[in-house]
């Protein structure tokens, strides 16, 4: 007969975890042959803030499971760092979070913010400023803030990253399935931890123009006008996605009113915030791409 494990010997030792203290002396003892150590006093701390675990536990060492046990096990060598008693405020926050179901509600795509809707405008072509208010409204942007009325660009089609190639190969490079992954401002790796940071930008003008298109009626977008505009943008905004983001909202929230205005070097430098990085290059006011 083969000798029992550790674990095993554990589970014989407990015929019963309903009370608190005896559950946590037996997930102490049942964590105690791991390469983490556990103190007796965080598994206290982790059962009491906890509950779900608790009856986690207690399942899983009814039913003699140890497949499940050495989940919860994992579970919490992972998160045991959430329970320290410094980061109290922190673990309270998590878990109104995740009681509340509007991570579920997100996760399963369920839950919708307030879709943004362009202001009227002071043009006197109502026809054309109908026909670009219906199609801004049929993009169903999320809004920012209800008090400021900001078209959340970054969060248009959240998520659809699987449904293109290069954005799905993006991701892939990022998250390896066979380490962990810190997203930081810096590269390298260490131990079994791969730091990332790159996280792709707009270097390839095709790209933007597609990006930046699906934010204009077709009319628009195929324009001399819109056709100068994207060219434009694609000059001065590519790098960096909150960029093109950050002027994209307020070319919007302008319905697309004097659209190259909004590429004059004091207004495109508060939009998206690079004052000393703007070059002084001008044609008619305006920025201008220099011959």
């Amino acid at each position: 007969m083969a000798a029992l494990t550790q674990q095993e010997q554990v589970l014989g030792l407990f015929s019963n975890i309903d009370d608190p203290e005896v559950a946590c002396k037996f997930l102490h003892a049942y964590l105690a042959p791991g390469a983490l150590k556990i103190p007796f006093e965080l598994c206290t701390r982790i059962l009491s803030k906890d509950p779900a675990v608790h009856e986690t536990v207690k399942e899983a060492h009814r039913l003699q499971n140890v497949e499940a046990l050495d989940k919860i096990c994992v579970y919490i060598q992972r998160n045991a760092w959430r329970f320290q008693p410094h980061l109290e405020d922190m673990n309270q926050l998590l878990m109104g979070i995740s009681s509340n179901g509007k991570i579920n509600l997100v996760a399963n795509g369920e839950w919708r913010r307030p879709f943004w809707t362009p202001p009227k405008s002071l043009s006197d072509d109502s026809h054309a400023e109908s026909e670009t208010t219906a199609y801004i409204e049929s993009l169903h942007i999320p809004l920012g803030n209800p008090n400021k009325e900001i078209p959340l660009i970054i969060l248009h089609e959240l998520g659809s990253f699987q449904y293109n190639v290069k954005l799905r190969n993006r991701l892939d490079r990022i998250f390896s399935p066979s380490s962990h992954t810190f997203l930081v401002n810096t590269s390298g790796e260490w131990d079994d931890f791969r730091w990332c940071s790159d996280t792709g930008s707009f270097n390839d003008p095709e790209d933007h123009r597609r990006y930046v298109s699906q934010f204009m009626p077709v009319t628009f977008a195929s324009s001399v006008t819109g056709q100068a505009l994207i060219d434009r943008m694609w000059y001065w905004l590519r790098g960096r996605h909150r960029y093109t983001a950050s002027f994209l909202a307020v070319l919007l929230h302008s319905n697309f009113t004097s659209p190259h205005t909004l590429l004059e070097a004091k207004s495109l430098a508060t939009i998206i915030g690079i004052h000393r990085l703007v070059p002084r290059v001008f044609l008619n006011g305006h920025l201008a791409q220099p011959k």
